[in-house]
């Protein structure tokens, strides 16, 4: 498995976190148990307050930038959730023009035009996120049958009602994990019916 820079990221966050706590503990422990190193750390007062010091300020930077970093992943999954749901809602759109009973296939057209285009935009973010991948995927395979519907006669597309109703499910379905990711009132794409 391929490891991101954002992986690294974490990973050198960690290190760096068991580095500042060994030495914290070190520190503790020569200082409370350890008589001849308390001796030194009492007779070297500017070395030990440089020290210790220094510590608290690694203790702090470890802290704040965890919190930095959790933060940063939040917001970056919200990011991802409010992109699917703006591709959801033309999803839906271009559906409904496709799957009207009687279709008006040059708005339906357009409808999954606007989709491709809104795709070539929000796919870099979608398929960075692992939990978005089978949401774009999805979208990407119900977008090309109803290009298939809409250029093609009905009899030469070879995609039925069912076939695009199946894909439609499965978009919705692989959106359910990005709606966790929303508050209540930004759901309403992802639940209602097209």
């Amino acid at each position: 498995m391929r490891r991101t820079l954002r992986d690294k990221g974490g990973l050198v966050r960690l290190a760096l976190s068991a580095v500042v706590a060994v030495a914290l503990a070190a520190m503790l422990v020569s200082d409370v148990w350890i008589s001849s190193a308390r001796h030194w750390w009492s007779s070297h007062s500017a070395v030990t307050s440089v020290t210790s010091s220094l510590l608290v300020v690694a203790v702090g930077a470890v802290i704040v930038d965890a919190l930095i970093a959790r933060r940063r992943q939040h917001d970056r999954a919200t990011s991802v959730a409010v992109q699917a749901t703006i591709v959801y809602e033309q999803v839906q759109r271009a559906y409904v023009a496709i799957m009207d009973p009687v279709p008006d296939l040059a708005a339906g057209l357009d409808e999954v035009r606007a989709l491709s285009a809104m795709l070539l935009s929000a796919s870099t973010v979608l398929f960075e996120d692992p939990a978005a991948r089978p949401f774009l995927e999805g979208v990407q395979r119900l977008t090309g049958l109803m290009f298939r519907v809409a250029t093609e006669a009905p009899a030469e597309s070879g995609v039925g009602r069912e076939e695009l109703t199946s894909e439609m499910a499965q978009v919705k379905n692989d959106s359910a994990v990005l709606l966790k990711r929303l508050s209540t009132p930004y759901q309403a794409p992802f639940t209602e019916e097209p």
